[in-house]
């Protein structure tokens, strides 16, 4: 009885830990209807940088993403070592609109699209609102 209840708690234990897909998303720059989103109509953010602060090196990404570039983990300590504590995050924003609906951005790995992308700016550096 006990080894079964040991093998029952490591199997739950062990559920949150794997990662898949997200099933029936639409893969990156497939078109589901016959109009072209705003995704297919803007280019994703190809800008990074590279934070070199205490010792650590880090990758972050101008589409929301941090710590890796796109293929690789870039979350480096100590820096020069070539040891990478994390693979991979990103920013997740979330929030409530006047009619109290949710709205939220956050990235998964890129896997379903892109939720944060650049611009649009005017050429004072404002934001532009025009739809």
């Amino acid at each position: 009885m006990k080894k079964a209840y040991l093998l029952l708690l490591a199997s739950i234990a062990a559920l949150p830990l794997s990662a898949r897909e997200v099933q029936g998303a639409a893969k990156t720059g497939e078109t589901t209807g016959s109009m072209k989103t705003v995704e297919e109509l803007c280019q994703p953010s190809k800008a990074q940088s590279d934070l070199s602060i205490n010792n650590v090196r880090a990758t972050i990404l101008g589409g929301g993403d941090m710590w890796w570039d796109l293929n690789t983990a870039r979350y480096e300590v100590p820096k020069g070592s070539n040891k990478h504590s994390m693979f991979a995050g990103s920013l997740w924003l979330g929030g409530v609109d006047e009619g109290n609906q949710l709205k939220l951005a956050a990235m998964t790995y890129r896997q379903a699209g892109n939720d944060y992308w650049p611009g649009p700016l005017t050429t004072d550096g404002s934001a532009s609102n025009n739809k």
